[in-house]
């Protein structure tokens, strides 16, 4: 299978697309379609309007300096509209606006090179909106090679910030196959008496996963927990431990 039939096969069979894309190469024949140039002509075409497809659609234009420089530029453009929308750092932003900025954080994680991990810590430490923090933390579960498990488990113990202790605990989540569980287990435990239900809820699901007898002693003690759905997620994770021997 070719480069082209393998990146016509990961973008699917929208006609629209197909037809947007064979005409860009047909401008450019010289240029492939996993060359990040080629993204650059998508990103600057009067008919690129759809960014989501845009950024999830042409992965595999992104592994170059230009195609990753693109996805940045896009992605400081939504971050820094939204931060000068009197946005605090706290106001939650509009919904097409968080979903738009997670994507192309999403996208970039997908990339998993020094240069996309770079990006996303800058992306992580520069932008002021916590629930913009909070993207690009769960952006990294999508990288593998590149994942540092060190730097979610920091966020994790030193974080205050319910937005950023969510999107922590679900990366570890997503994530927690791979590393021995003693790398995160005590960030994790200590969140299970967190204020917030939904923080002591996800807690529970990163840690029920582990298994175990030392597991089953700290979900146990959220069994009389205060609000329903944090018992109904304890009993549940108990018993999938308990089936998981």
């Amino acid at each position: 299978m070719t480069k082209s039939m393998r990146f016509y096969r990961h973008i699917g069979s929208s006609p629209k697309l197909l037809d947007f894309i064979d005409r860009m190469r047909r401008k450019h024949p010289t240029r492939s379609s996993v060359c990040g140039l080629l993204l650059a002509e998508v990103r600057s075409s009067c008919d690129a309007t759809d960014d989501q497809m845009y950024c999830l659609n042409m992965l595999r234009a992104l592994r170059c300096r230009r195609g990753l420089r693109a996805l940045e530029d896009s992605a400081w453009s939504v971050a820094n509209r939204i931060q000068s929308e009197e946005c605090d750092e706290n106001t939650l932003p509009k919904e097409r606006d968080r979903i738009f900025f997670a994507s192309i954080l999403c996208a970039i994680g997908e990339i998993d090179s020094e240069s996309s991990h770079s990006s996303l810590l800058q992306f992580f430490f520069s932008v002021r909106n916590t629930h913009l923090k909070a993207a690009g933390l769960i952006a990294m579960w999508r990288e593998h090679s590149m994942f540092d498990i060190d730097f979610v488990v920091g966020v994790l113990e030193h974080e205050a910030r319910e937005p950023l202790i969510l999107s922590g605990l679900s990366t570890v989540t997503l994530q927690l196959y791979r590393f021995d569980s003693k790398i995160w287990w005590k960030a994790v435990v200590s969140h299970l008496s967190h204020p917030s239900a939904e923080v002591r809820m996800y807690a529970i699901r990163a840690l029920g996963t582990t298994g175990g007898p030392e597991t089953r002693s700290e979900i146990a003690k959220l069994l009389d927990d205060v609000d329903p759905e944090v018992r109904k997620w304890a009993a549940w994770m108990l018993e999938w431990v308990d089936h998981q021997g």
